[in-house]
């Protein structure tokens, strides 16, 4: 066979093959997706969720469907996620959590066990009591702990997890003792501190914003750079002078060896559901702080978040 004719055939065999893999991409999906949520219905990461895949059927000509899957502080469902069939039609919400569990011993999956699409938003911890609680500014709340130290307390997630973190660190931050009571979800903590279980929590401006506006709540402090544009007269707690900067974040993923085509197609209509105004409008109304990355850019800041929170973990005891 003449040389001509070798080029010839490649790039015949080439063609061909490009051309299953569009057929491919083009006939994905062609049923229902399912997006695992790792936490209880009603918290912040599970309102997003639904509330990103509403019009789903608009941008990829199917429905999204949102499961949760609870227990072990997102792990039961982050790694139902990394252990799925990578065909695509499971995708899912993973958080702050996925980057404990290796160094907390408590799930074999981390960052490295997904592929991320996107993410979608970032959840600052906040400082948030009753609204007719004694208390109406952060100096006063830790002048209060100060004086009746391991008495007040704080409605968290369980070790290890987000929320327990947070609280962690403003105890540390305002050389306070107060006692950390652990909930599975932000949804739970904030029942807890209405129903008068806990004295303050620590969960995410969107989990509060709604108690807060109806007067039930009131927030004492955000954990931002910047006051928080839904909060705009709640100081920081950087004003207080305590350099507590700390939250969540959610981003949008699937079992890592999913193919290419269907991980683009699935990028290109995840991101216009991002960009659709009714979302961008929901996230505005709800406290939700928009923050997409692509994800092979948010798969690079994974590697040294994941660093910077197992030092915070040693630092609070919690690993070996």
């Amino acid at each position: 066979m003449s040389l001509f004719s070798v080029i010839r055939t490649a790039c015949v065999a080439a063609a061909l093959l490009a051309g299953v893999s569009a057929a491919h991409a083009q006939d994905f999906p062609d049923r229902a997706i399912t997006s695992i949520v790792a936490f209880g219905a009603g918290g912040s990461t599970d309102v997003a969720a639904r509330s990103l895949v509403r019009f789903a059927n608009e941008y990829i000509g199917q429905e999204i469907a949102v499961e949760n899957r609870t227990g072990g502080a997102g792990a039961v469902g982050m790694l139902a996620l990394a252990n799925a069939r990578p065909d695509g039609y499971t995708i899912g919400t993973v958080n702050f959590e996925l980057l404990t569990f290796r160094p907390l011993e408590r799930a074999p999956v981390g960052p490295d066990d997904v592929r991320f699409i996107m993410k979608v938003q970032s959840s600052p911890a906040t400082l948030t009591v009753q609204a007719d609680a004694p208390w109406n500014t952060l100096e006063e709340f830790i002048e209060d702990a100060r004086k009746r130290p391991n008495e007040l307390r704080i409605a968290a997630s369980p070790p290890g997890a987000v929320w327990n973190v947070a609280a962690g660190l403003i105890t540390s931050e305002t050389n306070t003792e107060i006692n950390v009571v652990p909930f599975d979800g932000g949804a739970q903590s904030a029942i807890a501190l209405l129903g008068g279980q806990v004295d303050a929590t620590t969960i995410s401006v969107q989990e509060v914003i709604d108690h807060v506006t109806t007067g039930k709540l009131k927030v004492l402090a955000t954990a931002t750079e910047e006051r928080h544009p839904a909060l705009p007269d709640v100081p920081t707690f950087k004003e207080a002078g305590y350099d507590i900067v700390f939250g969540s974040w959610a981003a949008m993923a699937a079992p890592k060896d999913i193919p290419e085509e269907r991980f683009q197609v699935l990028s290109a209509a995840l991101k216009d559901m991002f960009d659709d105004e009714r979302f961008q409008t929901f996230a505005a109304e709800n406290g939700i702080t928009l923050d997409y990355v692509a994800g092979d850019e948010l798969a690079g800041q994974m590697e040294a978040d994941a660093e910077k929170v197992a030092a915070i973990l040693a630092a609070q005891g919690l690993t070996n």
